[in-house]
């Protein structure tokens, strides 16, 4: 599979690891995506991720929750622990990605902390051009 970056180069991603994708010199434009895992891959990070790498860009990835469902419905579902959650944002942040955008989808009560300690970090700030809303209810 090949994307286009922002310069207009043509990527491998088959051969590609992340260090060369957010490279200065291979510049691909990174979205962060903090969302419930959908297992029949029409919603959620999934979806999300599909969507991010069609339009060139890097997707990194926060689940917040697991869910049980199919085009029928949701049949469960189980919250993503809250430290969890908390160090994949911590370490996300610690590989010095550099979103251009962060999409929330679903984040259960239990996570909404996290998510909000993340967002108010003052070290954050410079990552919060571009935050979509997106929450599911």
């Amino acid at each position: 599979m090949t994307i286009q970056n922002t310069s207009d180069q043509t990527i491998d991603l088959t051969k590609t690891t992340k260090a060369d994708l957010v490279s200065p010199s291979t510049p691909i434009p990174c979205v962060l995506t903090i969302a419930g895992s959908d297992c029949s891959g029409g919603a959620g990070i999934e979806a999300d991720q599909k969507t991010i790498t069609v339009h060139g860009c890097y997707a990194a990835t926060c689940t917040t929750v697991l869910t049980v469902q199919s085009s029928k419905g949701l049949f469960g579902s189980k919250d993503t622990p809250f430290n969890t959650v908390s160090g994949i944002l911590k370490c996300l942040v610690a590989d010095k990605l550099d979103f251009k955008a962060i999409k929330i989808g679903v984040v259960p009560e239990s996570n909404v902390q996290a998510v909000l300690d993340f967002l108010k970090d003052e070290e954050n700030r410079h990552l919060l051009k571009n935050v979509v809303l997106d929450p599911v209810f």
